[in-house]
């Protein structure tokens, strides 16, 4: 494995082995080219050596062996293909190769993963599995060639793992044979790379040439001895947008810069989804002190795991489509990172006197190192001038769906009863940054506006004055969550797709009074599951949420929610029974479901709390709209009617 150099995150370190084998073979220096090439070849191993080096009874491989083995505990995560080489300018196809890249946070166990050009179960390409025991930790690369040999030859570098054996000490994937007998040779006129998780769902895929299977347009052709190469490396739109011809292949290297933003965009294009958009709107001035509009500013704030492409994105007061006020678009390479907040003023030059801070778009030109947001008049005809009395702020996505919106003072566009108004040179600010219940409560008059910043402090829970929780009865599972997604499964609303994490249980307090669910637990066929802390009180007709794992984002219909105990729900996809105990073992609730519940959605009651058994499927349920879950919330994203009080 190469890990990405913190100082230069497109560059890679070598391992330290090799540096080693430098100082063997200036040595070594009398010996010819040839043989200390092949030296170098039989000796520079990245990795762990493991039980092929125990029985050669020489120093430098038992040297290599006492070399200690980095430690892991690999998770579930988020890869990406980063690069392909399928049209080496010699040894073909033994010089083929692929690279792929780690972008997360967390190890990824391998073993299970597979990577080949098979994209049809029991069609005649290949499909390679990696063996027992891989793992590639947060901000690493590896590459998988077709033949180390033939590789070696091109790049002068050694893979991490080979399809065919040529190199006795780089490891063998496996041929996943269950998939497919075939073998993987990457066509030159169009194919495509497909890298499948445990469960045999695509977690990242390429096509070109004349493949259109995963991307349509697919990526064009490139010359042979080049590669195609992810820039940057950590931002997947799913579209051929995503990859560049790299004349010069870099294997073990990802480039993570950012394209500087341009001032041209076409406005009305259809640009192609790249899957959800975890945005909202955080802070808003309407009302400036001093000039108005010239002072306004309202900011953008990106709560998930992962950066975001901006372009086809907009905000701006019109909410009809054809009417007389303003729309905005962000220009072309415009992207927002995790946990960035984004703002855009009306002219940064007074925004920048005013808080000592440059926005990053303004509306109008005043500062020419800050980019311009550009009109969309096929939205609205008008500008963006946020009324005092009165006014709405919308963001769409790329196909003018709602993102988010917020309406003040005497307009009930996106809430009823709006945002009260708020005093000139106070802005309405949404606290808790990252939760969205659609409601005025979820903002507040901030006397000291703070562009670019986010109050992340949880809010002090507020005493009420209710009864004391009954014991634990009268519970509902609504809703089940055993087989998230793949491309839309993100239920936690981390930025993060998950298998594991994204699974949830839904329960429904319907006893007429708050109850008292600490020390409950959750169990399913294999045991427990999750054991709910102290404290966890949920008033009469709202709902207790727990979630496999992650960090959930989001408002979920004013819920209580939880991750899991155990670290994992662990719902099987092909059926399981959910049973919930109170804090003496005595059952409370259970439900059992079959290979339903592994169809790429929760399965819920329809209607809502009363619907009979069996639970049905999400997008089929009266209300969803083809929606695949609503955690916390009615099967038509609505809350629950006891969720909207204090006694949550």
């Amino acid at each position: 494995m190469k890990n990405v150099d913190e100082r230069h995150p497109h560059r890679v370190q070598r391992n330290v082995r090799v540096a080693i084998l430098t100082i063997i073979l200036r040595i070594l220096a009398a010996c010819t080219a040839a043989a200390a090439a092949a030296l170098v070849l039989a000796l520079a191993v990245p990795g762990a050596v493991g039980s092929r080096f125990a029985s050669t009874p020489n120093f430098l491989p038992e040297m290599f062996q006492r070399w200690p083995t980095p430690t892991a505990t690999p998770l579930p995560g988020y890869l990406l293909i980063t690069e392909v080489m399928y049209d080496p300018d010699r040894n073909e196809p033994g010089a083929e190769w692929v690279e792929i890249y780690n972008p997360g946070s967390t190890a990824v166990d391998l073993h299970y993963h597979k990577l080949g050009d098979e994209e049809t179960l029991g069609g005649p390409e290949g499909m390679f599995q990696f063996p027992p025991g891989a793992v590639l930790a947060p901000g690493e690369v590896i590459i998988v060639a077709n033949q180390t040999v033939a590789f070696y030859e091109v790049f002068k570098l050694l893979p991490d793992y080979e399809m065919y054996e040529s190199h006795p000490f780089i490891p063998n994937m496996l041929k996943y044979a269950s998939w497919t007998g075939g073998n993987v040779e990457l066509s030159n006129g169009g194919d495509e790379v497909l890298l499948l998780d445990m469960q045999d769902e695509r977690v990242d895929a390429l096509s070109w040439g004349d493949s259109s299977f995963e991307l349509d347009p697919p990526i064009e052709k490139v010359q042979q001895g080049h590669s195609l190469e992810r820039l940057p490396a950590d931002i997947d739109t799913n579209s051929a947008n995503d990859w560049s011809d790299q004349e010069l292949p870099t294997p073990g290297k990802v480039d993570l810069s950012r394209p500087t933003p341009t001032a041209t965009v076409i406005i009305g294009g259809t640009p192609t989804p790249q899957g959800p958009l975890n945005l909202l709107v955080s802070e808003v001035v309407y009302d400036p002190p001093g000039v108005d509009p010239d002072g306004e500013w309202f900011e953008i704030y990106n709560y998930g795991g992962g950066a975001a492409s901006l372009e086809g994105v907009r905000i701006g007061d019109e909410e009809t489509q054809g009417g007389g006020e303003g729309m905005l678009a962000f220009p072309v390479g415009a992207i927002i990172a995790p946990g960035q907040a984004l703002v855009v003023a009306n002219q940064a030059v007074v925004v920048s006197s005013t808080f000592g801070i440059n926005p990053d778009y303004e509306v109008y030109d005043s500062d020419p190192s800050i980019p311009q947001m550009l009109r969309d008049t096929g939205w609205g005809s008008g500008a963006v001038n946020l009324g005092n009395s009165g006014d709405e702020l919308i963001l769409l996505d790329w196909n003018g769906s709602i993102l988010d919106a917020l309406s003040w003072g005497d307009s009930t566009f996106a809430f009823d009863p709006p945002v009260q108004l708020v005093s000139t040179g106070h802005s309405l600010e949404r606290y808790p940054p990252g939760s969205d219940t659609d409601r005025a409560s979820d903002w507040r008059d901030q006397p000291a506006p703070s562009p670019k910043q986010v109050d992340l402090v949880p809010p002090t829970p507020t005493p009420t004055a209710t009864a004391t929780p009954a014991p634990l009865s009268g519970v509902v599972i609504n809703e089940l969550h055993a087989d998230p997604d793949p491309a839309q499964g993100d239920a936690n609303g981390d930025g993060v797709i998950n298998i594991y994490d994204d699974e949830f249980i839904e329960i429904v307090n319907t006893a007429g009074i708050p109850l008292d669910f600490s020390n409950a637990s959750l169990n399913d066929a294999q045991g427990l599951r999750h054991t709910f802390p102290p404290g966890s009180v949920v008033g009469d007709g709202c709902v207790i949420l727990v979630f496999g794992g992650g960090t959930p984002a989001g408002g979920f219909g004013g819920s209580l929610v939880q991750v899991a105990s155990s670290g994992m729900l662990g719902m099987n996809n092909a059926g399981d029974t959910l049973t919930l105990y109170d804090s003496t073992g005595v059952e409370i609730a259970a439900y059992t479901y079959g290979t339903e519940g592994g169809d790429n959605q929760s399965l819920t009651r329809s209607p809502d709390i009363s619907g009979p058994d069996p639970l049905v499927k999400h997008s089929v349920a009266a209300g969803s709209g083809g929606a695949l879950f609503s955690p916390g919330t009615g099967v038509d994203g609505t809350m629950f009617p006891g969720c909207a009080g204090p006694n949550r």
